[in-house]
């Protein structure tokens, strides 16, 4: 075994999993160790794939071995916050998948375990990794949108209901850490509604308002139940507008130079006293760097600087207290809810 690169196992190799073995697999600087799941036929898929790979069906032999660096926790979001706390204890660093736990109270608890014990605690909120996510945050900071007003999004496909979160922890969820991260601004207050569209289950239809002290307005629509998968993102400022459409090959992110602007006279009785600019259309060219693979790089690269990555536990606090705020006005059927920022 190669002591230079490091060696990661991977518990959980179910719908996710594979993705991140096969970006860990072939990262220069890390070793694909292991990989366990308890389901007998997502082993032999993993026996096919990487033959000389150990498997297991115990995460916790997985966990305690000592010829494992870091671990890779894919499983159901109910056993976060116990395997990666027992990981952490065992001296690993830790990617877990998102939600990184089932509350904001628990996710504090890992974040200063990590810290406590000195590892790298890296949450899975895959788009703040990508390309597109990238150049938006390098427009915003820069101001070459001017002021932003609103960001506006939508996501929805068929499926795949969860039996342990709903739809705002499992898809809504990319909504609130993409905000989270390309803003610098944190809400102060959320109002959101959800439905349980199908009897029984938990609810897979939500819509979800922040606001900011500032006027900014981020709005999140999630759906598990339409016919057609959307990954749409719409970001207004006060000079120039963008849309990040996740499903396109080419074309993901375009700008639009458009906007209104105020006018001393009305033109028409009746309407508001603004002039409106059409611009082109401009697509913006981005790397094609897989965002897993970025993501990887950042784990591996915060363990050996013993840095923290985007994606910290700190950062996950922050999304998962949004999403707890959004959570709760929910449970008020649209009630606004103050999100208080301190510990």
């Amino acid at each position: 075994m190669d002591e230079m690169l490091l060696r990661i196992g991977v518990i959980g190799f179910g719908h996710w999993g594979p993705n991140i073995a096969r970006n860990i697999y072939n990262n220069n600087a890390s070793m694909l160790v292991s990989i366990c799941d308890a389901n007998a036929d997502n082993l032999q898929k993993a026996k096919v794939l990487y033959p000389d790979v150990l498997l297991s069906d115990d995460p916790f032999l997985l966990i305690k071995s000592s010829e494992i660096d870091a671990v890779v926790i894919a499983t159901p979001a109910v056993t976060h916050f116990e395997l990666v706390k027992l990981a952490i204890g065992f001296g690993k660093h830790v990617l877990v998948t998102k939600p990184i736990t089932l509350n904001a109270s628990q996710s504090r608890l890992l974040t200063d375990l990590s810290c406590e014990k000195n590892k790298v605690l890296l949450v899975d909120h895959t788009f703040v990794y990508t390309q597109a996510f990238k150049k938006l945050k390098n427009m915003v900071d820069s101001n070459s949108l001017g002021k932003i007003l609103y960001y506006d999004s939508m996501r929805s496909g068929l499926g795949i209901f969860k039996t342990d979160v709903d739809v705002i922890y499992d898809l809504a969820i990319h909504d609130i850490a993409i905000a989270h991260h390309l803003f610098s601004e944190r809400p102060n207050r959320v109002s959101a509604v959800s439905h349980a569209n199908i009897i029984g289950n938990l609810p897979s239809q939500a819509y979800i308002n922040f606001f900011y002290k500032s006027g900014l307005n981020v709005h999140i629509a999630s759906h598990w139940l339409a016919p057609v998968k959307q990954r749409k993102i719409l970001i207004t400022g006060s000079e120039r507008m963008i849309c990040w459409d996740d499903t396109l090959d080419e074309g993901i992110l375009t700008q639009y130079d458009s906007g209104v602007s105020v006018k001393k006279d009305p033109v028409v009785a009746g309407r508001a006293q603004l002039s409106y600019r059409n611009g082109v259309p401009y697509q913006i060219e981005l790397d094609d760097k897989e965002a897993l693979a970025t993501e990887i790089d950042e784990f591996i690269g915060s363990i050996i600087t013993k840095s923290s990555p985007i994606s910290d536990g700190e950062a996950a606090c922050a999304v998962m207290k949004m999403a707890d705020a959004a959570i709760e006005s929910t449970k008020l059927c649209g009630t606004p809810v103050n999100i208080q920022w301190d510990k």
